[in-house]
């Protein structure tokens, strides 16, 4: 005991020695060590906090104190041959590096304070390895492996899924039997969408109604599926001292105005900022986004990667350039445009710890600009549906689960299990639900949201819808590479739920846009000939009908969730919606053919966007965009 009253004393007075160096009062060396202790972490990345300082800043005087010389970067002169024998496993928690720099051998070391503190005692100050140890911040190895090791991490990153995963990728493109199966059966619905109108056909009709039908009686039982149906909130939000560090990857390109945003978003995080683990993952062709980020890491939760240039230019490829560095026991992706919960890290980290055998959780999506255009209303309806209905439902029913490109919380054993992300697919969320469920692990719904923006142009929502559809085109074939094994890791039930899910969405929504012209067409033709309308076009538009219910209910049912009833009046203008979708779909169709791994960026507005002019960040996103009840999602 009484060592240890020693150590915590000789600890508070080397701490008030730094406070004083780094002119600060030492009567805070308390403090910051009950903050350290009760938190587990490292007194120096608290003191970094509590005085607004660079790690750098922090290391550099805990070093000149004890005697030891520092640098803010491991050097130039190590070569890439140092990292070699390191896995890329090893790079996150990378604290040392023995290097040769001239004719001498370095110890680059960023050891924590204890260690620190035993190694200024314990080594004289005439002791070679004093002379050849060389002190710097712990984000110094994360810079030095993107300098010298950027080829092997683009190499993994395109190659990914790795890890236990034995399947096709996207990049298998349209070379393989699911290609023609699925690019076969959505011609064939089209041909049929195309000429069925102009006279009832037992086939045609069946097929139509089949494709139309069932993905809306899908909607219908997510939306009448009950109470329980609804996402999971933890019964215990962890403390300060029990939460694990948590990894936040935000991608970004071309997205400068959108900093400060997503910087004051998870700045507003009610998370303990020193467990903080904030990668800003910029495209390296994206030169005013890399220095408009770079600006945030002496923020020591910040740190920037930038990836290098390299085909495919995507998403899911970045991520995985950046998840090897990644230190946090989870992570999420958040977008440029996110503003999540303050509450959303703590809610999910405790609902992993409650409930061990779930690997994701995905949170609600919620769009807060949908006052701004028609667009913007309809976008808000289906996000609604989807999110707040349709995948609590999925995840309560143990099926398989799309994933959302964003606020999806993954554990990083299961994630890194699963091989990360495809880099070849433009919807690697969805492939990554798909591919965590073929594998044994589970997803369900968060009960936390997300605000986003919905686009508000034509334009803008159409490269967004298309590059959706396509992926969902990609991650159809690739899952349906081998069917019989699909059945065989998932269970018939659920193989066709994924089937009828993200089929539904391509191939009832392109269906759907050929059919309905081609019935007006009909019907006008009818019309000007007979003066009436032949009883099988009462019987298509029916079908028509009883299609959109499915969306309907689902989106009305979510809008209730999120306190937005004032948007259901816009849904009965889901047809002209449906036909923008359609024209998207074929859209997909041509890109998937012509340039299949080409990413559509969607354009961000930002700023202008209601929340951001807000001074209580907290008080909005706990509010959220309708009505001052809607964090409360009621029926």
């Amino acid at each position: 005991m009484q060592n240890r009253g020693s150590e915590a004393e000789t600890a508070i007075a080397l701490i008030g020695d730094l406070l004083s160096a780094l002119g600060a009062s030492p009567l805070l060396a308390g403090e910051v060590i009950l903050r350290a202790q009760s938190l587990g972490v490292d007194p120096l990345r608290v003191l970094a906090f509590r005085l607004d300082l660079t790690l750098a800043e922090v290391y550099g005087c805990a070093a000149e104190r004890l005697g030891f010389a520092f640098s803010e970067h491991v050097s130039d002169l190590v070569t890439p041959a140092e990292f070699t024998p390191l896995p890329l496993s090893a790079f996150a928690g990378m604290r040392s590096l023995r290097a040769r720099v001239g004719d001498e051998d370095v110890l680059f070391a960023a050891p924590d304070f204890a260690t620190l503190v035993a190694l200024g005692r314990s080594l004289a100050p005439d002791d070679s390895l004093r002379g050849r140890m060389c002190i710097v911040p712990p984000d110094a190895f994360a810079r030095a492996i993107t300098r010298h090791c950027a080829p092997r991490l683009m190499r993994q990153a395109v190659a990914r899924p790795s890890g236990s995963w034995p399947g096709p990728t996207a990049r298998i493109g349209l070379r393989s039997p699911a290609a023609v199966a699925v690019l076969g059966f959505l011609a064939l619905c089209l041909v049929t969408a195309l000429v069925s109108p102009f006279g009832l056909y037992l086939v045609p009709a069946a097929l139509i109604s089949l494709v139309l039908l069932i993905p809306s009686a899908f909607r219908l039982w997510a939306t009448f599926a009950g109470p329980r149906a609804r996402p999971l909130a933890p019964e215990r939000l962890l403390s300060d001292a029990e939460l694990p560090d948590y990894t936040v990857l935000v991608p970004l390109r071309d997205e400068a105005h959108m900093l400060p945003q997503i910087a004051a978003a998870i700045r507003a995080l009610d998370y303990p900022p020193e467990k903080l683990d904030i990668k800003l993952v910029v495209e390296a062709e994206s030169p005013e986004t890399v220095a408009a980020a770079a600006r945030y890491t002496d923020d020591p939760r910040f740190s920037l990667v930038v990836v290098p240039p390299g085909k495919p230019a995507t998403k899911p490829k970045a991520l995985n350039y950046a998840l090897p560095l990644a230190r946090g026991r989870y992570v999420v992706i958040f977008d440029a445009e996110d503003v999540a919960e303050p509450d959303q890290l703590r809610k999910a980290a405790s609902a992993f710890a409650q409930w061990p055998d779930i690997a994701c959780l995905q949170a609600s999506l919620t769009i807060d600009n949908a006052d701004r255009h028609w667009i913007a209303r309809m976008f808000a309806a289906e996000y609604a549906g989807h999110f707040e209905v349709l995948l609590p439902a999925i995840g309560y029913a143990a099926l398989p689960m799309p994933l959302g490109g964003t606020s999806n919380h993954l554990r990083l054993a299961a994630l890194e299990d699963a091989g990360g992300w495809d880099s070849f697919n433009v919807t690697e969320d969805a492939d990554l639900g798909l591919r965590l469920a073929r594998m044994g692990f589970t997803c369900a719904a968060l009960d936390s949201r997300t605000f986003e923006e919905a686009p508000l142009s034509w334009r803008s929502w159409h490269r967004q819808r298309s590059r959706w559809m396509k992926g969902w085109m990609q991650t159809l074939i690739v899952h349906n590479h081998r069917p019989l094994r699909l059945v065989r890791e998932l269970g018939l039930g659920s193989a066709l739920a994924v089937n009828i899910f993200i089929g539904g969405m391509v191939v009832s929504t392109a269906l759907h846009c050929v059919f309905l012209a081609a019935l007006l067409l009909s019907v006008v033709g009818q019309l000007a000939t007979t003066g009436s309308v032949a009883p099988q076009s009462g019987l298509y538009i029916l079908i028509l009908l009883l299609g959109y219910l499915g969306a309907a209910a689902a989106s009305l049912t979510g809008l209730r969730r999120i306190g937005r009833r004032d948007l259901g009046l816009y849904l009965f203008t889901l047809p002209a919606y449906w036909l923008m979708g359609g024209l998207a779909a074929l859209s997909a169709l041509w890109g998937l053919i012509r340039n299949p791994y080409y990413w559509a960026k969607t354009d961000h507005a930002g700023p202008a966007r209601p929340h951001y002019a807000r001074e209580d960040l907290a008080a909005y996103t706990r509010r959220g965009p309708g009505s001052a009840d809607a964090s409360a999602p009621g029926e």
